[in-house]
C-alpha cells in the first residue's frame, strides 16, 4: 500500500508490505476496514505511525464502485465473529 495514502505524505512514493490484523465495522451501508496491528518484517509499525494509519478506512474507496455501493446497500450487518465473517441481508420490504 502507498504509504502517502495512509497520511504518512512524508513517506511519499514509499509502500508497505507486510501482516496486518484490521478491525471491521459496518454503518449506514458503509464498510470501515481499519488496521489494529501491522507488522513489517517481523517488527511491528511503531505506535507514533500506526495512530495515523488507523484514521484510515482501508474500504473507502468502495464508495466509488457502483457495485459495491448497491451491494452494501443490500446488507444489514457484516461482522467477525469467532474468526469469520457473518453478513446479514438487508430484509427485502
Amino acid at each position: 500500500m502507498p504509504l502517502q495514502e495512509v497520511g504518512l505524505s512524508m513517506f511519499r512514493g514509499r509502500y508497505l508490505n507486510g501482516t496486518a490484523t484490521f478491525n471491521l465495522g459496518f454503518r449506514d451501508s458503509v464498510l470501515i476496514v481499519t488496521p489494529r496491528t501491522l507488522i513489517v518484517k517481523g517488527t511491528p509499525v511503531p505506535e507514533v505511525y500506526m495512530q495515523e494509519i488507523r484514521k484510515q478506512n482501508f474500504a473507502a474507496s468502495l464508495t466509488n464502485e457502483p457495485t459495491a455501493v448497491a451491494v452494501l446497500k443490500g446488507l444489514q450487518d457484516v461482522q467477525v465473529k469467532e474468526g469469520k465473517v457473518v453478513i446479514v441481508p438487508r430484509e427485502q420490504q
